[in-house]
């Protein structure tokens, strides 16, 4: 048994999208206070009361508001390569021991996009399309997956976003607002890349402009 107040806190916390919108001023609290009465009634083991949750409510929101949920991300500089190309082996020793070679294989290109990233059972690898065929020839075998019709935009922001918390999400926060699938999202130190279908080019700019 938890109090209701804190009933009320454990369910705003794990909801982002809530977090954000009071954050923002814009979630009708007593509409939220009866969407999860029946939440907050199995935690506090309590019969409660939607006015009881509406003033938890109001309390935990007003903590929210206290600071900037969501920083303002000052984007500095947007770079779009396409087209791009996704190729996926698999992760063995034999294949590791070749992805030294791939960045002397692009070079040849005049703006050229390399991203490799490595999990448990597969090594994928986001290049331009035009080094698909040599990429393919240094590992002499058919790759598990080959996804063209791609295109990447690289996101730089101001450094002074480095240690802010919320900067990833505040990203993908736009990108989904359109629906936009995502197939990699690169990240370094004060930039984000994203690969998708070319299809979904001018909706990814118009979002980040």
């Amino acid at each position: 048994m938890i109090a209701i107040q804190d009933a009320v806190k454990n369910i705003v916390e794990k909801d982002i999208e809530i977090k954000n919108g009071m954050a923002r001023g814009l979630i009708n609290l007593s509409c939220y206070a009866r969407l999860i009465k029946k939440q907050v009634a199995g935690l506090s083991k309590k019969d409660v009361s939607t006015q009881s949750i509406v003033v938890a409510l109001a309390r935990v929101s007003k903590k929210i508001k206290a600071y900037k949920y969501l920083p303002e991300i000052k984007i500095s500089q947007l770079t779009v390569k396409t087209p791009i190309v996704e190729l996926v082996f698999p992760n063995t020793d034999e294949n590791q021991a070749k992805l030294g070679k791939i960045a002397d294989t692009i070079s040849f290109l005049a703006d050229p996009f390399l991203s490799m990233s490595t999990s448990t059972q597969d090594i994928a690898i986001v290049v331009s399309a035009q080094a698909e065929e040599k990429i393919t020839k240094i590992f002499n075998t058919k790759p598990k997956l080959v996804k063209r019709g791609l295109s990447a935009v690289s996101i730089r922001f101001d450094k002074d976003l480095v240690e802010e918390s919320g900067v990833g999400f505040a990203i993908m926060q736009k990108i989904s607002s359109r629906n936009i699938v995502l197939d990699e999202v690169v990240s370094t130190y004060n930039e984000f890349t994203l690969v998708f279908e070319t299809e979904y080019l001018s909706d990814v700019l118009l979002v980040l402009k």
